[in-house]
């Protein structure tokens, strides 16, 4: 099955901004609109601007990550799926260079499980704006992603603590007003009580034309993500930027049974090295994505926080993966996998969740009976079973990515082998002290344990 998109033209608004980006496209002969309202901003500039090849990656990464939307769900698992696009660029040349679009067609690849065949047309537009500017920031500089989530407030948190001298930037990327308002209130709070925590930039897209029936999940998002931060850290003179992801995300650990759940690749060691090969092709420059991180559990994220006594921030943070939009009903569902490995760490590290949730309560039993709770369950009682059996060669034999992550990780073997030992025990031992409290009825945990 093959999907044709044209891009037939681009309107940009003519601004100190790479704003308004509007494109009229054709998809299978059919005319429709992309409305991308695309801001990269932040409160303080200079006169050094932002370079074409730059701005056309962010730009590239930014409307494929939309247009993958616009493959349906149902279109999605078969093993022909083709996305043909014609995209306008600046740096016409460079972008059809087979090694540069060969690169970026396995990235995409990669990150969605669809094929797509890239052809750059020449972008008429390149007169009608300046280019963004970013601030300029002094050296000893820490740049990380801000999602706005649990784990980057609590790894900045312990990041300031423990570097008092570093000044440090957030990059942030929202699709959303809701997450803008969210990361930037946030971002203010802790600006207010830490001054070395000085900057935030950000890309704002707002997505007009959204197909209902489209796929709201769109794993190349990670890809425009991990690409813009990279872009980010290289044009304020960084050689890494750093992400603060625990490591069932970092991991991302295999879920048991065929659960239906779309598992994030964003923060995994495959992924960065991946996005950083590519970078260098496309800027010359070798940028580190650096998670220090990647093995520790959430609770223990947490409990760093709890410690420096900086908990009062929390209720802002989202975490939820399905977020409702009803009126008279909280946002966060409480039930996805995102949602359960929250309020599960929050309970280990002893911490009040003041959340709303639209499922108030953890020991529910219409909680324990979701797929997700019994796939996060199941995965529990998955690794433990493994690793007390066979030790990590089992859990390794059923779950073939560790061995890409070990290889991608930069660490020496037996090192990230003992890192992953202390991880996994510490989060069974966490999972032992949850399910003790909140799952009573023993019939539960046996029917899980047999579907792991």
């Amino acid at each position: 099955m093959q999907f044709n998109i044209e891009i037939l033209s681009k309107i940009v608004e003519k601004n100190s901004f790479e704003k308004n980006q509007k494109y009229e496209f054709l998809l299978n002969n059919k005319n429709s609109k992309l409305i991308i309202i695309s801001n990269i901003q932040s409160s303080v500039f200079v006169n050094s601007k932002m370079s074409d090849r730059i701005l056309d990656l962010t730009n590239i990464v930014n409307v494929l990550s939309y247009i993958d939307r616009f493959i349906k769900k149902k279109d999605r698992n078969k093993n022909d799926v083709l996305v043909n696009v014609s995209l306008p660029v600046r740096e016409f040349l460079f972008w059809n260079n087979k090694e540069i679009k060969d690169k970026l067609q396995d990235l995409l690849y990669y990150f969605s499980d669809i094929h797509w065949q890239l052809v750059f047309t020449s972008d008429k537009n390149n007169s009608l704006n300046q280019h963004p500017k970013l601030p300029f920031i002094e050296e000893n500089l820490e740049i990380c992603f801000w999602s706005g989530g649990l784990d980057s407030y609590a790894g900045l948190m312990d990041r300031v603590k423990q570097f008092p001298e570093k000044k440090f930037v957030l990059a942030s990327f929202e699709g959303n007003n809701h997450k803008k308002y969210n990361q930037n209130l946030l971002f203010e709070k802790i600006r207010l009580e830490l001054p070395n925590v000085k900057e935030r930039i950000f890309i704002h897209n707002t997505y007009e034309n959204h197909d209902k029936n489209g796929y709201p999940y769109s794993r190349t998002r990670g890809l425009f993500f991990l690409l813009s931060g990279l872009s980010f850290a290289f044009l304020l003179g960084q050689k890494e930027i750093y992400m603060y992801e625990n490591g069932v995300g970092a991991l991302n650990l295999k879920l048991p049974g065929n659960y239906g759940l779309d598992q994030s690749i964003t923060a995994t060691f495959q992924s960065h090295r991946r996005c950083e090969e590519f970078f260098k092709l496309v800027s010359g420059e070798d940028i580190k994505i650096e998670n220090p991180y990647a093995f520790e559990t959430k609770s223990n994220m947490l409990s760093n926080i709890k410690n420096l006594q900086r908990t009062n921030e929390i209720t802002i943070t989202s975490s939820c993966d399905s977020s409702h939009r009803q009126k008279n009903k909280p946002r966060e569902c409480g039930y996805c996998t995102s949602c359960i490995l929250r309020r599960f760490s929050l309970h280990i590290a002893g911490i009040k969740d003041s959340k709303n949730y639209v499922e108030a309560s953890l020991s529910n039993p219409e909680l324990i009976h979701r797929k997700e709770f019994q796939a996060m369950y199941g995965q529990y009682k998955k690794i433990e079973s493994l690793l007390s059996q066979g030790g990590l060669e089992a859990l390794y034999k059923n779950d073939p990515d560790l061995y890409r992550a070990e290889e991608d990780s930069g660490f020496e073997q037996s090192l990230f082998k003992n890192k992953l030992r202390l991880f996994l025990n510490a989060y069974i031992q966490e999972w032992k002290l949850f399910e003790s409290k909140f799952i009573i009825d023993k019939q539960d945990v046996e029917r899980i344990r047999a579907t792991a």
